[in-house]
Parts: structure tokens; sequence; C-alpha cells
């Protein structure tokens, strides 16, 4: 698993103990560290990749009642959970929108404001994990480019853009030896995607990250597209809160190395158009690859932020 992915395999190999375990999970029971799903969240895959009813259901979202987005790559996939949120913050309806391997492209901040945009219920927050690799150049691997073109398959309709980028299949199996019986997703219908090692690595990703030999630095140019839709976003009255998504100290150290990334000159820039730094301290949220937070961490850290949205809005903290 790389910095920003996610492995894919088919649920119809799952060895028999996690269809014991899943039996347990619905039944309601606290499994290893996951924690059972709510009893009114639907669970859209679970143990291997979630389903394509799940990716359909993350790309088509729409949702007047909605006030509150979490958007990113797989750092906010699997590191927000939208249910917190809604118990931290006063009237707030929250959706994950988070994809794996995601680029700030146009196609996707595009969906971005077509949600936002209905909301029927302020305040209305957009809420982004920032990672510098999430401004680099689309690619194939992008999970949700990958929905679109499936969905737009399906449903014969089109999506603009979409026929500049070739089509490639990423929801079918593929995994690592062993892996499967290790890696657990639990995947929600908030669009939160719980996920956990039952052994963390947490050299995994650090270590895949090591063999990388091209630097490509994430210059302001590569940034500045997505400056310009923070500015449109807070004209608009949105809300637009930004934080570093965490990840294991080495892993931000490499990921420096290999995608120099101003994050001091961004947070300027982010705040110069309107939006709201939070800062985050990511040696308080365990991760289990060295990549991604545990789902654990996820709910801390998703309580964190919360809170710290709520001082803001009651003028009780400090609008970074």
């Amino acid at each position: 698993m790389d910095n920003d992915s996610t492995l894919f395999w088919d649920a119809a190999t799952l060895p028999p103990k996690w269809v014991a375990w899943l039996l347990v999970l619905l039944a309601g029971s606290t499994i290893l560290g996951i924690g059972a799903a709510r009893t009114d969240d639907s669970i859209w895959g679970y143990g291997g990749t979630p389903t394509d009813a799940f990716w359909e259901m993350k790309v088509r979202y729409s949702n007047p009642q909605c006030n509150t987005l979490l958007i990113g790559n797989s750092r906010v996939l699997r590191g927000l959970d939208p249910s917190v949120f809604e118990q931290q913050l006063p009237d707030t309806t929250c959706f994950n929108y988070g994809f794996p391997a995601l680029r700030f492209g146009s196609e996707y901040l595009d969906h971005v404001t077509a949600i936002i945009d209905q909301s029927e219920h302020p305040p209305v927050r957009l809420i982004i994990g920032i990672s510098g690799t999430s401004f680099l150049p689309i690619r194939e691997k992008d999970q949700f480019l990958t929905a679109l073109r499936d969905s737009e398959r399906r449903s014969g309709i089109r999506f603009p853009g979409l026929h500049r980028i070739s089509h490639e299949r990423h929801l079918a199996s593929r995994s690592d030896e062993g892996r499967d019986e290790n890696y657990v997703q639990v995947a929600h219908r908030n669009g939160w995607v719980a996920s956990d090692f039952l052994t963390p690595d947490p050299d995994l990703a650090p270590a895949r990250f090591r063999g990388r030999k091209h630097i490509i630095p994430i210059t302001p140019d590569r940034w500045r597209p997505f400056i310009r839709r923070v500015r449109q976003w807070s004209r608009a009255g949105v809300a637009v809160y930004g934080f570093t998504a965490p990840t294991s100290p080495e892993m931000q150290t490499l990921q420096n190395e290999k995608f120099p990334f101003d994050q001091k000159q961004f947070v300027t820039d982010f705040k110069g158009a309107g939006g709201i730094w939070i800062p985050v301290d990511p040696a308080n949220y365990d991760t289990f690859d060295g990549s991604h937070v545990t789902s654990d961490a996820a709910r801390n850290l998703s309580k964190d932020i919360a809170n710290a949205i709520l001082e803001i809005e009651r003028g009780e903290g400090p609008a970074e």
C-alpha cells in the first residue's frame, strides 16, 4: 500500500474466519478494536474491498440535508468518521467524500461544489485533509475517477472530462500474499471506511516509499487551482477548514523528501483565500501501516477536529 492507495480483493475469497466474524459483527458485537457498526449504519464491505455499490453510492452522493463534507484522499476516507462530527457539532449532517489515491482535480472539485451548493441547512462546512501528493497530476489509480467511469458505464450518463482519461478497472481482485488475513475494512453508509491491521505494520508504507527514486516537488503552481476553489467556496459563504492528514513521522519525512511540499506557504495561501487552518499533531494518532490511522485513531481525530471547529464557531478558539 502506498501513501494514498488501498488494496482490493474479491470478498468471495474471504477466509472462513472472516465469515464468522461478520456474523458476530452483524449481531452487534465489538470485534478486535474495530468496533461494531452503528445499528443505523449499513455495511457495504467487510474484510475486503468495499463493494461496487459503496463506490456508486459515494460518487453519486446527493443530500440537501448534508451541510458538512469531508474531502481528501485515503487518509480522509479512512481517517474521519462523520458520525463523530454529527455528535459533536449541533445541527450537523456529515458525509465522508474521501477517495483512495485522490488528486484535487477539476472533476472531483466540481462534484464537491455541486454537493455543497444544494445544502439547505447552514452552516455549510468543508473539512479538507491536506496531503501534498493530492496536488500531483491525476493518475489511473484515482478511485474517484474509477468510480465515475464505472457509474457512467452502468447508467449511460456521461460525466464531463472523463473521456480524457483511459479506463482501467481497479475494483478487481488485487492483494499481496497473506495481507487479506491481516487487513480489515468496514465501509459505512456515511462514506467512512474504518480500517485496521490485526497486526499493525508501521513500516509497510515507509518501506515502499524508500524505494522511490524520483523526486517531484509540490510547487505553488500545483496548488493554485485548488486555492482558487477555496476562495470561491469562502466567498459563497462556506466555512472551509483545512488540516494536515496525519501519518507516521517516518512516513512524513519520506514524503517530504520524495515530494517536497512547502506547507507553510500553502497554509498562508489557504488562509489568504478565506480558509481556516486547524493544527493537528500527528503524534496523537496511531497508524496501522505507517500511512493511515487506525479506526480508533480516526474517531479520536474526528472528535479533535470537530471540537476545534465548535470552539471557532462559538468564538471561543482562535481561527488559524
